[in-house]
């Protein structure tokens, strides 16, 4: 069975979340920065980062950086 974080079952393509909010706010800043992307596509809730989008590690970087300064935590804090 996957690990359920709160955002995404390992193992599925179904989001999770328990807060439509949080999911309204990273959607925007997913389309913020996008222009800056080659995607030209709607991101929505099965949108995926690197198959899709085809965003590189540092796009990955900057966009947990920006999470991390909204929401005040690291994602993969101790």
């Amino acid at each position: 069975m996957g690990r359920v974080d709160g955002f995404h079952n390992e193992g599925s393509t179904t989001m999770i979340t328990s807060d439509p909010t949080v999911l309204a706010e990273v959607f925007n800043m997913i389309n913020q920065m996008a222009d800056d992307w080659e995607y030209s596509g709607e991101v929505t809730e099965g949108t995926r980062f690197l198959a899709d989008m085809g965003l590189e590690s540092l796009d990955l970087v900057i966009l947990g950086t920006l999470l991390q300064q909204r929401y005040g935590q690291l994602p993969f804090a101790e």
